[in-house]
């Protein structure tokens, strides 16, 4: 099994939402960092299940918030170049590539 390998840049946006929304209603943090570390898991463990959107970046939605992980898949590793809200501009992330 590949590991997982998150640029800085995507985990500092995941760790903000975390804190925004533990400032929004205390526990709501860990519910959302708790539905994306299943989404992570589930990548981890298959993923080529999602499709391919721009230049071999794949896309795994976080079911029941508005967010997307998006990732390469590498030999050895999967690469998260973002954890992105679906309301920002997607040519903030394609910066990144």
């Amino acid at each position: 099994m590949r590991t997982l390998r998150i640029r800085g840049i995507a985990r500092r946006e995941y760790i903000r939402s975390i804190e925004w929304y533990d400032a929004q209603q205390p526990g709501l943090g860990s519910s959302f960092s708790r539905a994306v570390e299943v989404t992570i898991d589930e990548l981890l463990n298959g993923p080529e299940r999602w499709p391919e959107i721009r230049l071999g970046v794949r896309q795994a939605p976080v079911p029941d918030w508005p967010f997307t992980i998006l990732y390469r898949i590498h030999p050895r590793t999967i690469g998260v170049i973002a954890v992105f809200h679906t309301s920002r501009d997607p040519q903030e992330w394609m910066d990144r590539l």
